[in-house]
């Protein structure tokens, strides 16, 4: 499957950034929920709290109704405890009991970390 991710370096710290370790976070399921904090376009922070279920979930990607908007790829999705789970990346349409159902998605947290080892990142 297609990461859809990025990382930078800035020039020069960043003042102030927490550090969030994803070490050792149970991985979410279906009926779970989750919080998506996002900056759509660049705008103001919102966070999206509403109809956020999990619907799918397999080695890579978690698949959840969540009230986000486009430009909010890259946001980080939270389980109810506050701790990562997945990188928020895109929309997506499903067959969702016999009739098509939009959901969103992220990349799970796991696969993010395991190639940012895996290429000397971190």
């Amino acid at each position: 499957r297609n990461h859809d991710w990025a990382v930078f370096r800035p020039a020069s710290p960043i003042p102030s950034t927490p550090l969030i370790d994803p070490a050792g976070v149970a991985p979410v399921a279906v009926d779970d929920r989750v919080y998506i904090i996002q900056h759509p376009n660049g705008g103001a922070k919102q966070i999206a709290m509403i109809h956020n279920v999990v619907r799918y979930v397999d080695n890579d990607l978690v698949q959840y109704w969540a009230d986000t908007q486009g430009g909010s790829s890259g946001s980080p999705v939270f389980n109810e405890s506050w701790q990562l789970v997945a990188l928020h990346h895109c929309s997506v349409q499903e067959n969702g009991g016999g009739r098509p159902e939009f959901r969103n998605q992220g990349q799970r947290i796991e696969r993010v970390a395991e190639e940012l080892r895996r290429s000397g990142v971190v």
